[in-house]
């Protein structure tokens, strides 16, 4: 039963890698090609290695049975989510040549005007980001005291803030769209890569959130590709690919060596690292959407007597407010129907958007979810990444199409709705200061011209 369902599976992937590719969608500026790679991975790959190597450890951790039934109608679920993000993408037209020839032309050209903007971006917004990311260094550099606002809450498994606002601390994201604004307004490889080598101890300074790193390099790649004419994957990409996540995995099982290195902190207890096989690799949780899928398909509605209705949503109303100012603020959202955590051990452990849709409302709310959601984020790549809305659309586009796989695979919607907020809004002050300059400028002409 298994067998048949995962050779269904890897059928339905490969007719939709045939459209993508045939209709030339396939590439680092469309949506799709973000969602391939994640069902790919997370609901193909991944669920194939499950059942040949009877990989078990996150199923027993959060304590649930998988059955063949549950494996198999979790893998339907997985697809509808596909089907339907795919049949909506498909009402997008996709990028012209001549639309990529005017793209090139737009990140080729670097006038002053822009590279002073760059720096009123960075005077206005580097300080606010290097101080959130100091309270993330401080949080975990106190080894989770609280004494730096960050206190778990243990009926939740949610971090609150005591003392601050979820949004200040994650204003550090800025820093990346900080990086890649450097990338495309200076001039001088040095430079270039001191500023990236500068987000990189930080950001490993901090410990977590290593798809930070990855994202930024994946709009690095976005950008090279865009400055040649064309959004297609070069092959040196796909070479790339699996030391790549081999890199990931390890910066996760050694998070915080750069940060014990610079402030002699130790978290470990001294003891050499194992030495784990693949299998030991695979069988943790940093892929296994499929497992968490599973348990919420397994709990809701049957073990829950309810969907969640979006009520989850909700908490992007009450997130921005500080629990100093409002000391019986709801931990998570301020309506809660029910908690995962009741039924297993989920703390910890991320919903991905196909869960969180399927939590809301079963499988009608993935296809809800996927398909206005599917259809936005298409719509909006298209008329930034065709150069549609200039040169700052263009970058626009680069920082937050990569965030996709993020929500995909994460699912928390308040957090997804910060990380835009936040990779956004360098790029948007940039974009201002560099309009003003330029008024500012034809107004000098003008005047030049009268007198």
């Amino acid at each position: 039963m298994i067998e048949l369902a995962l050779v269904f599976q890897v059928a339905i992937f490969a007719l939709a890698m045939h459209f993508a590719i045939s209709s030339r969608r396939f590439h680092l500026g469309d949506p799709l090609f973000y969602y391939l790679v994640f069902h790919g991975i997370f609901f193909v790959l991944r669920p194939i290695a499950v059942h040949l190597f009877d990989l078990r450890f996150v199923v027993n951790r959060i304590g649930f049975e998988l059955s063949d039934e549950l494996f198999v109608w979790t893998l339907l679920c997985s697809d509808v989510g596909l089907i339907a993000w795919l049949a909506v993408g498909a009402t997008v037209r996709g990028i012209g040549k001549n639309q990529l020839r005017e793209v090139s032309a737009l990140l080729s050209r670097t006038p002053h005007e822009e590279q002073t903007a760059l720096f009123v971006a960075i005077a206005i917004l580097g300080p606010i980001a290097l101080y959130s990311a100091y309270i993330g260094i401080e949080a975990r550099v106190l080894n989770g005291s609280g004494e730096a606002g960050l206190v778990l809450d243990q009926a939740t498994g949610v971090t609150i803030n005591s003392t601050s606002t979820g949004y200040l601390n994650d204003a550090q994201y800025m820093l990346g769209s900080l990086v890649l604004l450097s990338m495309v307004c200076l001039k001088g490889l040095f430079v270039r890569l001191a500023i990236l080598a500068a987000f990189l101890i930080v950001r490993l300074s901090i410990g977590n959130d290593r798809w930070t790193v990855v994202f930024l390099l994946c709009s690095l790649g976005i950008l090279t590709s865009a400055r040649r004419g064309n959004y297609r994957i070069p092959l040196w990409v796909y070479l790339a690919a699996v030391p790549a996540f081999a890199i990931f995995t390890l910066l996760g099982e050694a998070r915080y060596f750069i940060r014990d290195l610079f402030f002699g902190t130790a978290l470990s207890s001294g003891q050499p690292a194992e030495v784990k096989t693949i299998i030991d690799r695979l069988n943790g949780p940093d892929i296994a959407n499929f497992e968490f899928l599973a348990f919420i398909v397994n709990t809701v509605p049957d073990r829950t007597g309810t969907y969640s209705y979006f009520a989850q949503w909700l908490q992007l109303f009450t997130e921005p407010i500080p629990r100093i100012l409002w000391a019986d603020k709801p931990v998570g959202a301020p309506i809660s129907l029910f908690s995962l955590n009741h039924y297993g051990n989920f703390f910890f452990y991320s919903r991905g958007m196909i869960g969180d849709a399927y939590m809301s409302l079963g499988i009608p709310g993935v296809v809800i979810v996927a398909g206005v959601f599917g259809r936005l984020i298409s719509a909006t790549a298209r008329k930034l990444m065709s150069g549609g809305m200039g040169k700052p659309g263009v970058v626009l586009g680069i920082v937050i199409l990569p965030l996709t796989i993020q929500w995909l695979r994460d699912g928390g919607v308040v957090q997804i709705t910060k990380f835009v907020m936040w990779n956004s809004l360098p790029v948007l002050l940039w974009s201002f200061a560099r309009s003003q300059l330029k008024k500012k400028r034809r107004l000098t002409r003008l005047r030049g011209v009268y007198q």
